[in-house]
């Protein structure tokens, strides 16, 4: 061979703070390092800083590298710019926001709709967060299920929408999105 590496591109986007610095880096971690961010490796989700404009992570894979460009929910009017250069894409919802959820909804039926994505593979995360808060706790499941209703993903759902569920903050889920990217990169 020429020893050229193949390089893969994957976006990264969802309203804002729905977790998707945090899921970026936690996949870097994942990659290098083959297991979860230690509780204090990385900041609690609270004081990671929302990414204003665009952050770029490269993934090593066996196969491949994967340029993971996370675009920040302000820029979404402007995401659709990136759909040709991207070989799959994650759209990452906090399904414990019920105040963000319709926002997110719409900005995913209009990237899931978008003609320069279809057929790419798309993976909508759920970002399940902690809720407890001030005393009152909402247990995850409860809320990730009522996301998935308003979101209608199980309606969505197609050889090229899959659906995953995880916690960008200890890690869950994870290592099924890297096991996701890299079966995406064998297409």
């Amino acid at each position: 061979g020429t020893g050229r590496v193949m390089i893969k591109n994957c976006l990264l986007v969802g309203a804002c703070g729905a977790g998707k610095t945090l899921l970026s880096k936690s996949l870097k971690h994942w990659s290098v390092h083959h297991s979860p961010l230690a509780c204090g490796d990385h900041k609690s989700s609270s004081s990671v800083i929302s990414t204003v404009g665009s952050n770029v992570e490269k993934l090593q894979l066996e196969t491949c590298v994967v340029r993971l460009t996370e675009l920040g929910g302000l820029m979404a009017p402007v995401w659709s710019s990136s759909y040709n250069d991207c070989d799959m894409l994650i759209f990452v919802i906090d399904s414990t926001n019920t105040e963000n959820l319709s926002a997110s909804t719409v900005l995913l039926m209009e990237a899931i709709g978008h003609p320069l994505l279809s057929g790419k593979p798309f993976l909508v995360f759920f970002n399940d967060r902690s809720s407890c808060e001030e005393g009152g706790c909402t247990p995850m499941s409860v809320l990730a299920g009522s996301a998935e209703e308003v979101t209608r993903i199980h309606d969505l759902r197609s050889n090229t929408v899959q659906m995953l569920r995880g916690n960008c903050s200890s890690g869950v889920g994870v290592d099924s999105i890297l096991q996701w990217i890299t079966d995406k990169t064998k297409l």
